[in-house]
């Protein structure tokens, strides 16, 4: 049975190993992951950082870290999603997803900001991201190097507060 819930310090090693196995991220990617994962761990949501694990029968699958863009009222940055490449496919990353936009909403948040790069490497996570309701906003050029371009997703959500608030107003 799949589930998704807050990890626990000594999920720490998994959330790395699973960035190691996805031989898509560079060795200063995985190291920002256990930078942010020991800041999380130190400062709770004082951080910013909030991450959620993956489980399937004990198992941990998968990880993500999300946590609110700086200076914005409601928007948030999914920093990294990632599943074991042995559980790939089986709706692991959408429940991910899904749990990420339930606690977003949660705190009234309204918009989900994902980036990523433009490398062959990464077509199948663009590809997951249109495939989760996720926009393609822009392309920056030459962000990351040249020739490997910066790509931002976006997913705007409504809230059942701002449903609320929205339908208030058309009645008045």
């Amino acid at each position: 049975m799949l589930t998704v819930s807050t990890p626990q310090k000594e999920h720490g090693p998994t959330i790395k190993k699973i960035s190691e196995k996805a031989k898509v991220f560079s060795k200063v990617e995985i190291d920002t992951v256990s930078e942010l994962w020991d800041d999380y761990l130190l400062k709770g949501e004082a951080s910013d950082y909030s991450f959620l694990i993956s489980l399937e029968d004990e198992v941990i699958t998968g990880f993500t870290c999300f946590g609110p863009h700086a200076l914005t009222a409601g928007a948030y940055d999914i920093y990294w999603i990632a599943v074991d490449p042995d559980y790939q496919n089986r709706g692991i990353g959408r429940a991910l997803i899904q749990r990420v936009e339930e606690e977003v909403e949660k705190l009234h948040g309204n918009l989900l900001i994902l980036e990523t790069s433009s490398t062959s490497d990464y077509q199948p996570a663009r590809d997951f991201y249109l495939r989760s309701g996720f926009t393609l906003e822009a392309t920056v050029h030459d962000f990351y190097s040249t020739g490997d371009h910066l790509v931002i997703f976006t997913k705007h959500i409504t809230t059942r507060t701002h449903q609320h608030e929205n339908h208030l107003f058309q009645q008045a």
